[in-house]
């Protein structure tokens, strides 16, 4: 149930004395993005005005569609999308789709049993010391231009052999592919159908 009752216009005549010294009259209130933090300030007479800056290096405040550079460091939850280019190490403009001044960490990961390589796998080293093993590589079809470098390491000589299969299509049009020698590696790549071997 609603309840309609009358209240008098002067109950709303000095409800609001002083906006940061302005007073006494109509306020206009209007944003802009002057400064560089959040503020809010007045002209003295009848106008508010709420300052948002766009950020800056210096400056908290909003992320707009121009060029702008940030400072401190920033921690993204989830996954970060460029739709041109990246560099990393400088300042400046990326010469190519990913560039990098500096040096680069990948993943790295020893095991000693059968396996499924991961999405945050990189270089896989296969001790086969104790027994064979096979490392089986994920179904490509989402994740075409994928790199793994595998490595045989330890001293399981041909009779403990590292045998990688993938999930789905071949490498290099077999069914699998076999290394037998210790301290021996392969770099394959998938185009999202089919593995293919880069390095050996």
């Amino acid at each position: 149930m609603i309840e309609k009752r009358q209240v008098s216009a002067a109950a709303f005549g000095n409800a609001i004395r002083s906006i940061n010294g302005n007073r006494d009259t109509a306020q206009a209130f209007a944003f802009r993005n002057s400064g560089t933090d959040l503020t809010v300030s007045t002209n003295n007479a009848d106008s508010v005005y709420l300052n948002v800056p766009d950020a800056a290096e210096g400056a908290r405040g909003v992320v707009s569609t121009a060029s702008q550079t940030f400072a401190g460091s920033k921690t993204f939850k989830d996954s970060v999308v460029a739709n041109k280019a990246i560099l990393v190490g400088a300042e400046g403009a990326a010469n190519s789709t990913v560039q990098v001044e500096g040096s680069i960490a990948m993943a790295i990961k020893t095991i000693s049993a059968n396996y499924t390589a991961a999405a945050t796998d990189n270089t896989i080293l296969a001790n086969t010391t104790s027994s064979a093993i096979t490392l089986t590589l994920p179904n490509p079809g989402t994740f075409a231009g994928r790199i793994y470098t595998i490595k045989k390491i330890g001293s399981g000589g041909i009779d403990n052999q590292l045998t990688i299969s993938p999930a789905a299509g071949t490498i290099d049009g077999g069914s699998n592919y076999v290394i037998y020698n210790d301290w021996t590696y392969v770099t394959l790549q998938t185009d999202g159908s089919n593995w293919y071997i880069i390095k050996k």
